[in-house]
């Protein structure tokens, strides 16, 4: 039976949905200053004052909260650059600035996230949900910014070539080896990332 009784004013469902939130808010805060290999349960139960009854109620264990982080911040994303696209200009220029953009944006804006992006790569964890990301993103990529022909197999090596320089361009800036603008990184990515591919039409389209 659903316990509807009221606490403070807040149901059983809203508290678990509270609670749920300051465990990822908590996870992103110990990962930004220690990182995501240091992240554990005892850690995320004190970073947000809940006890590890609370943490069991919403995820399996530490791995599971960390991918469920990971997974918010790729469907972020996508709702960010969709909603881009949608009033972006006509060109294939035009496309890729925003999307892009979008992507810049979130990771310069919250360096939590940041860290953890840039950290995925070499988890155990993450590594996987990220490398399945990137193929959807790849897909998405080449049918919503580059208007090609999803069945011509350059065009996808097109796609996927953008989505992996675009990540690791952005890991070094983010971790200062790039020495450039939040605009001129973007403005640089989206003139690489437009550029002719098989089965478009070039940068007007």
């Amino acid at each position: 039976m659903t316990d509807t009784r009221l606490y403070r004013g807040l149901s059983a469902d809203e508290r678990r949905r509270r609670r749920d939130r300051q465990l990822r808010e908590a996870c992103l805060d110990v990962v930004v200053e220690r990182g995501a290999a240091a992240v554990t349960v005892e850690q995320v139960c004190a970073r947000a004052g809940l006890t590890k009854r609370y943490f069991y109620e919403s995820f399996a264990d530490r791995d599971a909260l960390l991918v469920a982080v990971l997974e918010e911040f790729f469907r972020s994303v996508n709702r960010r650059i969709v909603a881009a696209l949608l009033v972006a200009g006509p060109t294939r220029l035009d496309r890729s600035r925003a999307a892009i953009g979008e992507l810049t944006a979130l990771l310069a804006d919250d360096l939590r996230l940041a860290r953890l992006y840039v950290e995925a790569a070499g988890d155990r964890t993450l590594r996987p949900h990220r490398d399945r990301t990137f193929e959807r993103y790849a897909e998405f990529w080449l049918a919503n910014v580059f208007r090609g022909d999803r069945a011509d197999p350059l065009a996808r090596l097109a796609a996927r070539h953008v989505i992996a320089g675009t990540t690791d361009v952005l890991c070094a800036w983010l971790g200062g080896e790039l020495p450039l603008e939040r605009h001129a990184v973007i403005d640089a990515l989206a003139e690489l990332g437009a550029r002719d591919v098989p089965g478009a039409s070039g940068t007007s389209s």
